[in-house]
């Protein structure tokens, strides 16, 4: 229901800014000799599905068990709403 609503007024991040985030992150990686360059590569190959085009929808931004109420099976309420912006809805599934 939460990614069927309107999406709010505000942007929320958009490709250029995660694939922007994602070369720096990987940069740091290799140069620092954290993690070896070739499981470096491999993962990002990975993250970069992420970077696939979608249509921006309502999402919470930071949606995790601790912040949703559940009653048997059902969603009962949602707290944390302060990185809720326009964005990718699979992000909300797996950040």
């Amino acid at each position: 229901m939460l990614h069927d609503a309107p999406p709010p007024p505000w942007p929320g991040c958009n490709l250029d800014e995660i694939a922007s985030e994602l070369d720096r992150e990987c940069t740091w990686l290799v140069r620092s000799g954290v993690v070896p360059t070739d499981v470096v590569a491999y993962n990002r190959r990975i993250a970069e599905i992420a970077l696939r085009p979608w249509t921006p929808a309502f999402t919470h931004g930071d949606l995790q068990l601790s912040h949703a109420f559940v009653e048997r099976d059902e969603v009962t309420g949602i707290i944390d709403w302060s990185e809720a912006a326009q964005g990718d809805p699979l992000y909300d599934l797996a950040p």
